[in-house]
């Protein structure tokens, strides 16, 4: 136990904290959250506001296209939560018997720049008028007759109640591999984007992710929250495994 002098300077508060302290714990922790992902993130767990963040309830139909559970997805937008541009694919290993290919739970979604799955998420549940980080996670997808560059996109466009663009979009670009090969398949890396504020007209914030280019891109594991930070993803695995019967 530590004793001071009258000589001495007073205590402070450190002088009374536990080595290491809960600060140190949450900045080792803290390290360790970033190392995994790959960006920066905060660690604190505020509520994930994009619905369906890891495309459970987005449903396939026809037939299995590749050996990677590769399906189109069912016809018209939007499809519960999801907007299409294009036509989309996911994959999914729902009642395949065949190990999934998605990074989390049964389910995920495949994009290019021409055909990619939006959602309109309303801000104003959780931070007020900003700044909000919008997180996701991408690779390079398999078997898509790719060649060169892959780079994948990530967007927030706020919008009006009448679904009119308000400003600019915040945009960020990863590239995922300078020149694709098959040992490029599902290897995840998160990416991220702020958007520092919001105009008072905004309404919704669009959220979207997509490639740089004609290649496509494996996404999963999409993550809203206030702040200029990803904060650690939770899948909710017992959720999703409880409304499709697992558990």
């Amino acid at each position: 136990m530590k004793t001071w002098s009258q000589s001495q300077s007073p205590p402070t508060l450190k002088d009374f904290m536990l080595e290491p302290s809960i600060l140190d714990i949450i900045k080792k922790l803290t390290e360790r959250v970033e190392a995994l992902d790959r960006v920066g993130s905060s660690f604190t767990y505020d509520d994930n506001m994009v619905l369906d963040h890891s495309f459970e309830r987005l449903t396939r139909t026809g037939g299995v296209l590749d050996a990677y559970q590769l399906f189109a997805i069912t016809a018209g937008s939007p499809v519960g939560v999801w907007y299409k541009t294009g036509t989309p694919q996911m994959r999914s290993s729902k009642a395949t018997g065949i190990w999934s290919y998605s990074p989390f739970n049964l389910q995920s979604a495949v994009v290019n720049n021409a055909n990619y799955l939006s959602q309109h998420v309303r801000p104003t549940i959780s931070g007020g008028a900003g700044p909000y980080c919008f997180s996701a996670y991408v690779a390079a997808a398999a078997n898509k007759g790719d060649a060169g560059q892959v780079a994948a996109m990530i967007s927030i466009q706020p919008k009006d109640s009448g679904g009119n663009n308000v400003g600019s979009p915040a945009i960020n670009t990863l590239v995922l591999t300078p020149s694709y090969s098959a040992a490029d398949n599902f290897q995840f890396k998160r990416i991220s984007v702020v958007i520092p504020t919001t105009i008072a007209s905004t309404d919704t914030l669009k959220l979207s992710v997509y490639s740089a280019e004609g290649n496509w891109v494996d996404t999963d594991g999409w993550q809203l929250t206030a702040g200029n930070r990803p904060q650690p993803y939770s899948p909710e695995n017992n959720l999703w495994a409880h409304l499709d019967g697992l558990i």
